[in-house]
């Protein structure tokens, strides 16, 4: 899909997701049936165990051995098993078990959300515990869980920027990229704030509904363009 097709799908405030691969059933309640087989063996055994104590009672112990009335043949089981087997066949069938994939249309707010984070080597410091990266990690991650229906897009930055991931609605791939990020894949230190604006806003489709940019960073800018990136990011909208 076209970046114009995109932006014209959030622009509506809708997002289309598949779902692949999960089973439903289009009439669950037949999947009551399936405890049939579990009442029936129990029934079997409470009669079967009744049975044997009259029969122990009525017959002396030295003629149980010689009649071998305790065997229970394999063909019996075995029709029994197959009966019992034919039960949850049948439940399953009634209940119409479906799979596959389907395209579903989900309605979200059509916000467009570019989440950039600070990589620099301060962000290790442990006065945050584990640490400043691995916290703020884990508050961006239960932020992205909110904004299912909405695109999300991951830029790392320290003393450059870098695009990670561009705005998808599969959060769950914008948050493998978030964990990824890293000082040791930043080539450049320090903390540039210009450059996360101006990447940032390089991911934005014209066409969205609502934008917004997440930075998160515990250092002082040391860049000299944030005024300028700023200004065009207002100007985009």
């Amino acid at each position: 899909m076209g970046a114009d097709q995109s932006a014209c799908r959030f622009a509506q405030q809708h997002v289309y997701l598949a779902e692949a691969g999960v089973i439903n059933w289009a009439l669950p309640g037949y999947l009551w049936f399936l405890s049939a087989p579990a009442v029936l063996v129990l029934l079997w055994l409470l009669v079967r165990f009744r049975q044997q104590r009259q029969f122990r009672l009525a017959v002396e112990p030295v003629l149980i051995e010689r009649l071998h009335t305790e065997r229970i043949l394999p063909a019996v089981v075995g029709r029994n098993v197959l009966f019992l087997l034919g039960l949850v066949l049948l439940a399953v069938a009634l209940a119409r078990p479906r799979w596959g994939e389907r395209l579903q249309m989900f309605k979200g707010r059509g916000i467009a959300v570019v989440i950039a984070l600070d990589a620099s080597k301060s962000m290790l410091a442990e006065d945050v515990k584990p640490s400043r990266l691995t916290r703020a990690k884990a508050e961006l991650s239960a932020l992205i869980d909110e904004l299912a229906g909405n695109a999300v897009g991951i830029v790392a930055f320290a003393g450059d920027a870098y695009a990670l991931c561009p705005l998808t609605a599969d959060l769950d791939a914008a948050k493998l990229f978030l964990d990824f990020i890293g000082p040791e894949l930043m080539p450049v230190p320090g903390t540039d704030f210009g450059r996360a604006i101006t990447v940032a806003g390089e991911l934005f489709n014209p066409g969205a509904a609502t934008k917004a940019l997440v930075l998160v960073t515990d250092g002082e800018d040391l860049g000299r363009n944030t005024e300028q990136a700023v200004m065009a990011a207002k100007e985009q909208g």
